[in-house]
């Protein structure tokens, strides 16, 4: 039952919302080089703790922690050039403040690696703050083969790749190297569903200072691969059934979701039009019922009601 019409209908009084998607949603690409970082529960506390060590003041913590939500899906999901370039002055000015400021350090070095306007030059500057001033080996090796790769340098990126691997082992960060370079989508795939594995138990996120949030954009984005390859397979049903239970399963925080808010939604109008395609008429209505309550749903409703061209606008 597919159509080529976008936007949201009503289903009669029972207020299922059904959201149709003309074009096929791209898989995000996992960016956690040089995010992981803090050792605590949220992202907030985590650089609240990490810039405390390096004595920073107040301000520029709580300036760190509001440039990180603004950008937290940059540039997955950003396509406009001057955003970004907006961002990067933010992020350069609020490092002007404090060069010791890795947070800010590592974010900029990412946004360099990307876009038509890429700067290997600034990335490598960057690269090489970072490195001095984050005490933490692993977001080293991580952000440095992540640079060697957008360079295309074999050599180096392999060199990278080995420390990692002499250092930490079979680890889930030498998984998310492998899994960066595979280029067979069922392989990548089961190469993230070991890393995710490996970082259910919350003692090793713990250990390799991975927040709660960061872990949950890393579900949603195996769960939107995942689910984009089982509906190739026409196993439509079974793509939704893990997105009830293993995403809507999960009890998360109204902060999580709006930390991952756009990585939610890309997610759930995927899974949406994954149910529209059901046979069995009686379980799409019934997975429609339970999609339509869900916290997600929720939030986009109330989004709708501030702006009303933020569909037209995702959508796009």
């Amino acid at each position: 039952m597919e159509s080529d019409n976008e936007g949201i209908e009503s289903k009669g009084d029972k207020g299922v919302l059904r959201y149709k998607m003309k074009k096929k949603l791209a898989v995000a690409m996992f960016f956690i080089f040089g995010s992981v970082v803090g050792n605590a529960y949220t992202k907030k506390e985590i650089i609240r703790s990490d810039l405390t060590k390096i004595g920073a003041s107040r301000d520029i913590i709580n300036s760190t922690i509001k440039i990180d939500y603004d950008l937290r899906d940059s540039p997955q999901f950003i396509n406009d050039e001057k955003a970004l370039e907006a961002q990067k002055k933010d992020l350069e000015d609020l490092l002007s403040k404090n060069n010791k400021n890795y947070v800010v350090l590592g974010k900029l070095i990412n946004l360099y690696l990307v876009g038509s306007k890429k700067d290997l030059n600034k990335a490598k500057k960057y690269l090489d703050e970072f490195v001095k001033y984050n005490p933490y080996e692993y977001d080293q090796l991580l952000l440095t083969y992540r640079y060697y790769d957008a360079m295309n340098d074999t050599k180096k990126k392999k060199e990278y790749y080995e420390k990692v691997k002499a250092r930490y082992g079979d680890s889930f960060m030498l998984k998310i190297l492998d899994a960066s370079q595979e280029k067979d989508e069922k392989k990548k795939q089961k190469i993230l569903e070991n890393v995710l594995n490996a970082l259910s138990d919350k003692k090793i996120r713990d250990m390799y200072r991975m927040s709660d949030e960061e872990y949950r954009g890393m579900k949603l984005t195996y769960y939107l691969s995942k689910s984009m390859l089982d509906s190739d397979k026409k196993e439509y049903a079974k793509a939704v059934n893990d997105y009830i239970n293993n995403i809507l399963g999960e009890k998360v925080s109204n902060e999580m979701l709006d930390y991952n808010f756009q990585r939610e939604m890309v997610l759930f109008f995927s899974i949406l039009g994954i149910n529209d395609k059901l046979e069995d008429k009686t379980l799409m209505k019934e997975n429609y019922k339970i999609l339509d309550v869900s916290p997600i749903a929720k939030k986009v409703r109330a989004k709708m009601k501030e702006d009303n061209k933020f569909l037209e606008e995702f959508l796009k």
